[in-house]
């Protein structure tokens, strides 16, 4: 027998190896009030002056080295933020950008593509790179606690990610646009899909020998920054699983990154097919622009707070030392631009002064502008997974590069000399699977829905505020939609040729929460609830997609491998059963924490509007994925890309007219 454990080890092992992790960044913060915010504002808070690109490019290390004033300032230097930054920076315009992690430009870890599945010797572990804090006990999970995906290094989740660039189905983007959004459905975020990446197709081997397929024109055709590539390796089991799925009747989509992101198809990595390295945010967005003359990066610090005037204009920024007590002040001209992710936004603007009036007065933080939508509306990417084990499995297999110490050392070598071989590459091919594909009822599934009463199984708050719950309601309008297509997908399950099946809920029903601990709101833990499981809908969908799994175990291509199960074994069958396993063992995060600073109307909890604009304020805008208002079928790095170009032109846009008075958006207290 297996130990008790093994499932859950699986599962945060192979969610290493395997997903993508949008940028979250943990910032400890000083408590200030806000006079003594506006009296170290006057007191002018820097010593010296260094002008971006003097010695090291635009990189500072220190507060006395940055100008008491920018036009820009972005707080983030993960993918949004450098994404912005350097759109920004393009013309004479001054842009600092503010990261709590550090600058790690040449470590061979994060260049190399493959990451090893033992999680104790992967980048999500490395402590110089990640956070370490937790969730408060999930019921949903048997009150367990999960940890909370945080990278703490500039350039992001991009830097220690899995390198799995997708996007979602058209219809993910367009529910935006149905939600309230002009301007944010499929058609218009396709041209800033295109724009930030530079697409190299697969090359002839994995054309002749595993049909790899792409759709150039429906997808790519510009030069943008980040490249993205097919390697020239994938394991020999992954067309045995393929096939698998193909005889269950679910098939190849030709392209995925067009808007056809459901059944089978290969996803390019981001990854420089000239060096075989990881192409991300900071190779993309940060060293292209070091050398300008209006651009700065301070890594190395913290913002506590973001200065707002009496008439709730933004024009500064408190930040501090990430080690260390030496705070300052930085002034914004034009804007305030928040892109530090989805924990770490809504934080901010909690301590603030801006967020859900309970939450502020509860932590003793003075409420500049309640918005109740701040911190509310938490989503992810929830996983679990069955545990086989392949008797007939081929020699060359992706367990080998943990299991097999000469295999791996060859592995190295042959990555070293040429830059080829399995450290060249990584999983490249994905089932994403719309309920038709796994579900034995789809239409009984809505009906549960849109049966369940409103207030039911969401988080405290909601019930004490009318916009939360019509925002929620409209979310779940579109989730019955994707329930009931045949083009959006509910499941995502990994082709990475091994013996374990992950399982990735893509529509969770679920909601959490996250909001500044009311006992120490400017250092304590963030008081963080995924809400993981709480409407037992999503309980009940993977219960159903486990016996889809085991279907496909089953499979004539399959029974080639050997499969046998560990986990949850064959005496766990009954819906019960299983849904009691997954409760026990799933995980909440993949690192796709979003919708925290939602970009819906006020009226339905919003945050900010369509133009990325923070209601009840001047000069403050969200462009990281808590602006996502309800999360896509897709790892989100691609998506979080495309929304940071798109946010940098409406940025740019609506200060180009010189002499125009200022637009003051919805300011209602």
């Amino acid at each position: 027998m297996p130990h008790p454990v093994f499932a859950r080890n699986c599962i945060l092992t192979t969610i290493v190896a395997l997903v993508v992790i949008i940028q979250v960044s943990y910032f400890s913060h000083i408590q200030h009030t806000l006079s003594r915010h506006e009296e170290i504002l006057s007191s002018g808070a820097s010593n010296k002056r260094r002008e971006p690109g003097e010695g090291g490019g635009g990189v500072v290390y220190s507060t006395g080295d940055l100008h008491d004033e920018y036009d820009y300032i972005i707080v983030g230097g993960g993918q949004a933020g450098l994404t912005v930054g350097n759109r920004l920076s393009e013309g004479n315009d001054t842009v600092l950008v503010v990261e709590y992690g550090h600058l790690y430009r040449h470590d061979p870890l994060i260049a190399r593509p493959w990451q090893p599945f033992d999680a104790s010797h992967g980048l999500f572990h490395d402590p110089k790179l990640m956070f370490n804090f937790s969730s408060v006990p999930q019921q949903g999970l048997n009150n367990r606690t999960s940890e909370v995906s945080a990278a703490a290094v500039v350039g992001g989740g991009s830097t220690v990610n899995g390198m799995f660039l997708n996007r979602g189905a058209a219809e993910d983007y367009d529910a935006w646009e149905k939600l309230g959004n002009v301007g944010w459905g499929w058609k218009d975020l396709l041209p800033y899909f295109r724009k930030s990446v530079t697409f190299t197709p697969p090359g002839e081997m994995l054309q002749k020998e595993y049909n790899a397929s792409w759709d150039e024109d429906a997808a790519y055709g510009e030069q943008g920054p980040v490249h993205l590539s097919n390697p020239a390796w994938a394991w020999p089991g992954q067309k045995v699983q393929i096939e698998g799925w193909q005889q269950l009747g679910v098939q190849q989509s030709r392209e995925g990154a067009g808007g056809d992101a459901f059944g089978i198809f290969w996803v390019p990595r981001s990854q420089d097919p000239n060096t075989e390295t990881r192409s991300y945010a900071v190779t993309a967005h940060l060293d292209p622009v070091l050398r300008r003359s209006n651009y700065h990066l301070l890594p190395g610090y913290r913002v506590n707070s973001v200065l707002l005037s009496r008439d709730h204009r933004a024009h500064g920024i408190v930040l501090q030392r990430r080690d260390g007590n030496d705070v300052g002040v930085v002034r914004a001209r034009k804007e305030i631009i928040l892109a530090a992710g989805g924990v770490q936004s809504p934080l901010i603007l909690q301590r603030s002064g801006v967020g859900p009036k309970h939450v502020l007065e509860e932590a003793k933080i003075e409420v500049r502008v309640e918005l109740p939508g701040v911190g509310m509306n938490l989503q992810d990417h929830p996983a679990s997974g069955l545990a086989y084990e392949f008797t007939t499995d081929m020699y060359l297999n992706p367990n080998n590069m943990s299991n097999n110490a000469t295999f791996a050392a060859e592995a190295q070598a042959q990555f070293e000399r040429d830059r080829s071989g399995p450290y060249a590459g990584g999983h490249n091919t994905v089932a994403f699977l719309p309920s038709a594909d796994f579900h034995p009822n789809t239409d009984a599934l809505v009906s549960s829905v849109r049966s369940q009463a409103p207030y039911d199984h969401l988080p405290a708050a909601y019930a004490s505020d009318p916009t939360l719950l019509a925002g929620y309601l409209s979310q779940r309008q579109q989730i019955v939609h994707a329930m009931s297509s045949r083009t959006s997908a509910l499941i995502e399950m990994p082709l990475a040729g091994d013996a374990y099946c992950l399982l990735i809920l893509q529509k969770p029903l679920s909601r959490g929460t996250v909001t500044v601990d009311p006992t120490d709101p400017a250092n304590g833990t963030p008081r963080l609830d995924f809400g993981t499981l709480a409407n037992p809908l999503d309980t009940h969908v993977l219960a159903q997609m486990y016996r889809r799994a085991r279907q496909w175990y089953q499979t004539d291509a399959m029974q080639t491998l050997g499969p046998y199960e560990h986990s949850p074994g064959l005496n766990v069958q009954s819906d019960e059963e299983l849904e009691a396993f997954i409760r026990e063992h799933a995980e909440s995060t993949i690192g796709h924490q979003s919708g925290t600073c939602a970009m819906l109307p006020r009226e339905l909890g919003g945050v900010v509007d369509a133009e990325l604009r923070v209601y009840g304020t001047r000069g403050l805008s969200v462009v990281d994925a808590s602006v996502i208002p309800l999360i896509p079928s897709t790892n989100l790095c691609a998506t979080v890309y495309a929304v940071a170009e798109k946010a940098a032109d409406i940025i740019k846009s609506r200060h180009r007219v010189v002499g125009v008075k200022e637009e003051i958006h919805d300011l209602r207290l």
